[in-house]
This record gives structure tokens, C-alpha cells and sequence, in this order.
């Protein structure tokens, strides 16, 4: 590292990883390799929409609001897995009286419980809200049209004394996130409705504003030394690049047969996990929730903050003796985007993303640390099969 020149190092780092993670994998890239080719894989999965992702953020409100709810709005939800604690109170909420509608191109579990389920055609989600709102505004031009299932969600969303809006993931990297999200904005504002925004990475929000946002990807630029930090080894890479991996997970094929055309990593640095290491996430709300540990590391794992610090205090570079978690939290805190007052703030919004920048392809599986968790948790993999 201390030889490669700042624009042949690159970093990806996991949207997944605690805000201490976060901010020193950005803080060791620009100042100890003096590089801006640091980005979160993550983003580029939801495209040109990422800065209306931000802005649905910026609005989302902590779970506990559809306790209060008349009625519930689900879009692009999928509560099977992911989100299995929001089906919860979505069970207690209909236990209550209260009404939950549901709109998704795809069957969801709770559709079985639903008031009213708006299957729309896989591509057309835009329309129907927009025809939705529409229809709550009285639009004469689109009432007599519109089909009975969605004149009678209009009247249920139009009655409701008390709406929320739950955003899925489906909704939030949906192709057309671009011009769906503003829709959905729109929707929201029409019926005083007050949104949740339920991303599947866990510190979505918090690598967003740390502005750990960049157009890199080693997939199409060559670079002499890549860190991974908490992701996976890109399955197409330019030229022989050092890899430094560093993960609570083997890499695939670091402890079984290697897939034909894969890499193995050069160096292997054991990361601890969050009930390990502890730390801090912003969850969907803009809340900084506390991550205690439970355990003990095992062997010679660190959390990976603490391995980066190590690294950049052996190259020389200051800043970075940081005696406890919680000088590194003070240091964080000082930030203006982590500042209660700044957190709206929409000045720091991230730049879109073409969904061509990401180098892992889709997986269509729910991932942690950038591997499919139906690798590590045996009770998902007869709902996620291999292929």
C-alpha cells in the first residue's frame, strides 16, 4: 500500500458496516492512500434514483408510527424475510381494526391479510400511483375509468384519518425509482400520509451521509490494490490487482473449491462482526442506534475500523490513534451531517448512480456483507436454491 499510487487503490465497502466502519474505510482511502476511489456497491443497485432514495430518507419516520395508523399503505414490501418484524405490527395493526392495503407487482405474504391488494404490472408501478393520486384528487378525466379495486383504494386512502406510507425495497431500487419515489412523495403529501423508508442494507442511511459515494468500480477501472471491506471479490476484474479482503466471511472458495475464473484474495484480514465489535448505525428513520457486543471476537478478528486504524498508523499516517470506540464516536459526532439540526438537510444529497457501476451482478437474494445469507442460514435455502 505505502507503493501504490492513489489513483491505481481502490476500496469498496459495505452499506452494511457500523458508521465507525464507514468513516474511517472513507478517512484511510483520502488521507493515508490519498484517493477518491472509495464507493458502496450498494448504491449503485438503486441508479439514477439514489438522490430521491436520499430524499425518501430524509422523511422516513421510526416503525413505531403505525401503532397509530387508521391505515396502512405497503408498497413493493416483502415482510416474508427481510422485513419479517414489520409484518408484526402489521398483524397488530389489523388486529386493532386498523386497514393495510398493499401494492406490489409480486404475490407477498401479506396479501393474505390485506384490506385491498393492487397487483400492478411488473414496469407500470409509476402509473398506478400517479392514477391513484389522481383519483384522491377527484380527477373527473381518470374516475370513471379506473378500475374497481383501484377506485376503492383511492376512497380507503382518501378516509384515512391517519396514514402511513411503508416504502419497500422493491419500491426504493426499483428501475424507475427515478420518477416512482417522487410519485410516491407526491401520494404522501396529497394525503398528509407520513413515510417509512425500509431499505434492505442495515446502515443505508448512515453511508449516505458520511457521502461515501463515488462513481469507482474496479470492474471497469484497473487498479494496482483493492481493499474490500465487508464485500465480496468482484467476479470480473480488470488486470491482477492486489486483493486485500476483509470480512466475517471466507471468501468463496477460500475454504472450498475455487469456482472456475474466480480470485483469491492476497491477504485475509478476519473482521468482527457487530455483535463483537459494537458500534453505531442510522437506521431508516435518521435514528443513531447503539450496537452492543454480545461476545468476545473470535481468534484475532477486529472490527474493521480498528484494523484500517492499525494499518494507517503503521504507514506513518496520523489521526488515527484512537484509544476507545468512543473517541472515534466523538470525532464522528462532530461531523455537520450528524449534527440533529443538519440531518434534513437535503445540501448533501448523493449524485445518481447508472446501475452499470455495480461489480457484482443481482443476486436476487437477500445479502449480508455481500454474500447471499442463504449460504451461512440453512432455513432460507429452499426459498433462495442455488441458480
Amino acid at each position: 500500500l505505502a507503493g501504490c499510487p492513489p489513483d491505481r487503490f481502490g476500496m469498496l465497502v459495505s452499506a452494511n458496516c457500523t458508521t465507525e466502519d464507514l468513516y474511517i474505510a472513507q478517512k484511510f482511502t483520502r488521507e493515508v492512500m490519498h484517493s477518491t476511489n472509495i464507493a458502496v456497491p450498494a448504491h449503485a443497485l438503486y441508479g439514477n434514483g439514489l438522490p430521491e432514495v436520499f430524499d425518501i430518507l430524509r422523511q422516513s419516520h421510526p416503525l413505531d408510527i403505525i401503532n397509530q395508523a387508521s391505515t396502512t399503505l405497503c408498497l413493493g414490501l416483502d415482510v416474508h424475510y427481510a422485513q419479517s418484524v414489520v409484518e408484526v405490527r402489521l398483524h397488530q395493526a389489523k388486529a386493532r381494526g386498523a386497514r393495510i392495503i398493499s401494492i406490489s407487482p409480486n404475490p407477498q405474504s401479506l396479501n393474505i391479510f390485506v384490506e385491498e391488494c393492487l397487483q400492478p404490472i411488473p414496469g407500470k408501478e409509476t402509473e398506478l400511483i400517479q392514477r391513484l393520486c389522481d383519483l384522491i384528487g377527484n380527477d373527473p378525466s381518470n374516475t370513471c375509468a379506473a378500475p374497481t379495486q383501484l377506485r376503492h383504494a383511492a376512497d380507503l386512502l382518501r378516509e384515512a384519518s391517519s396514514l402511513v406510507i411503508l416504502t419497500g425495497p422493491a419500491f426504493l431500487a426499483h428501475p424507475d425509482n427515478h420518477a416512482l419515489l417522487p410519485a410516491v412523495d407526491r401520494l404522501a403529501r396529497q394525503t398528509s400520509a407520513r413515510l417509512i423508508a425500509l431499505p434492505e442494507q442495515s446502515n443505508l442511511a448512515g453511508s449516505l451521509l458520511l457521502g461515501v459515494s463515488s462513481p469507482f468500480n474496479p470492474a471497469g477501472q484497473e487498479v494496482d490494490a483493492l481493499y474490500l471491506a465487508g464485500e465480496d471479490i468482484p467476479p470480473s476484474l480488470p488486470g491482477r490487482p492486489f486483493l486485500i479482503y476483509q470480512n466475517i466471511y471466507p471468501p468463496i472458495g477460500a475454504l472450498t473449491e475455487e469456482p472456475s475464473g474466480a480470485r483469491r484474495a492476497d491477504l485475509l484480514l478476519p473482521a468482527a462482526a457487530f455483535t463483537e465489535g459494537g458500534g453505531t448505525l442510522v437506521d431508516y428513520s435518521g435514528c443513531i442506534q447503539a450496537l452492543n457486543p454480545a461476545v468476545q471476537p473470535p481468534g484475532e478478528a477486529l472490527p474493521t475500523w480498528e484494523i484500517l486504524s492499525r494499518i494507517a498508523r503503521h504507514l506513518g499516517a496520523p489521526g488515527f490513534d484512537y484509544p476507545t470506540l468512543a473517541a472515534l464516536q466523538a470525532e464522528i459526532a462532530a461531523i455537520p451531517a450528524f449534527q440533529p439540526q443538519s440531518r434534513v438537510d437535503s445540501s448533501s444529497a448523493p449524485q445518481p448512480l447508472p446501475s452499470s457501476r455495480s461489480p457484482y451482478p443481482p443476486s436476487g437474494d437477500h445479502t449480508y456483507l455481500g454474500f447471499p445469507l442463504s449460504r451461512y442460514v440453512a432455513g432460507l435455502r429452499p426459498l433462495h436454491p442455488p441458480g
